[in-house]
């Protein structure tokens, strides 16, 4: 879940205010609560339960209780005397462990267990546009509200991760696969591409290993991926891994099938025995992962 300060936060769809902050647990992490900002001025601040978010995208966050429920939600206290609860906000401060200062712009937060994941930051800059990063939760040494510290130099923020929403990554990701060869050969037809909380994910079917290659390549190009999930499988792995399953089915007692996949649509040519023995062998190659479908053609 990303969560940037300044994010719009609907109740069924009725506007109820923008991200300001978040609150979390000291000792694990874990984000309890957002602190939505509705109006001018700190009595503006309430807080609700990060539980009642049902859906979260670039354009807003959504949470499950109606408008009546969300402005009787209580108002954000200065949390000085609770040791146990932290409140990141625009007026939080982070530093480096040599003192370098840093703009937190927001978190992003577990889908499971809602546990603090990265920190959006940015480098103090007056006049001028500084891309974000993003700083890994076991890279901070200690926070509290008001303030964070890092356990990393100013210099080594060179190797963090650079922050974009996801949508971006996606819409960039998705110009230079258009524009590359791969892409103008249409080889990409049979893959899907999502991206989530920067971690870009391919399923489906490519025509060969140089085809997922280049999805790879492609990909560690795009500014903001900050994972790879791969889920595809080439045509040539899918039809030796069918061939190998159908001689064990068969136990080589079958006659000779020529398998053919393209883009996970797979075709059988040979002998068929009988009916039942068709539904078998279909069924054998179904099973295979990253079929999408077996047509049967008799020699």
């Amino acid at each position: 879940m990303e969560i940037e300060w300044g994010q719009q936060v609907a109740a069924y769809d009725v506007w109820l205010g923008s991200i300001y902050g978040a609150m979390l647990v000291k000792d694990s992490g874990a984000v309890t609560h957002l602190v939505v900002k509705r109006g001018l001025g700190r009595s503006s601040l309430r807080i609700i339960s990060v539980e009642s978010v049902e859906k979260c995208t670039s354009e807003a966050i959504y949470t499950s209780m109606p408008l009546d429920e969300a402005l009787q939600q209580p108002k954000l206290k200065r949390l000085d005397g609770e040791q146990f609860i932290v409140a990141l906000t625009p007026k939080t401060r982070v530093l480096t462990s040599d003192g370098k200062k840093l703009r937190l712009r927001g978190v992003r937060v577990s889908n499971e267990d809602h546990s603090l994941e990265w920190l959006v930051v940015s480098p103090w800059a007056f006049g001028r546009h500084r891309r974000s990063l993003l700083v890994p939760h076991d890279r901070i040494a200690e926070f509290t509200t008001g303030k964070v510290k890092l356990a990393i130099e100013a210099s080594g923020l060179r190797a963090m991760p650079a922050y974009r929403q996801d949508h971006y990554v996606e819409s960039d990701l998705r110009e230079r696969l258009s524009n590359s060869s791969t892409g103008a050969q249409g080889d990409l037809s049979g893959v899907t591409l999502t991206v989530e909380e920067g971690v870009v994910a391919f399923h489906g079917n490519v025509k060969n290993l140089h085809t997922k290659e280049a999805l790879r390549d492609i990909t560690r190009q795009v500014r903001g991926a900050a994972g790879l999930l791969m889920d595809v499988r080439p045509d040539g792995d899918v039809e030796m891994e069918i061939a190998t399953a159908l001689v064990e089915h068969t136990r080589g007692n079958g006659g000779p099938l020529q398998v053919s996949s393209r883009l996970g649509m797979v075709q059988l040519l040979g002998h068929m025995p009988n009916e039942v023995e068709c539904a078998a062998l279909v069924r054998t190659a179904e099973a295979v992962p990253g079929v999408k479908g077996v047509a049967l053609a008799g020699a």
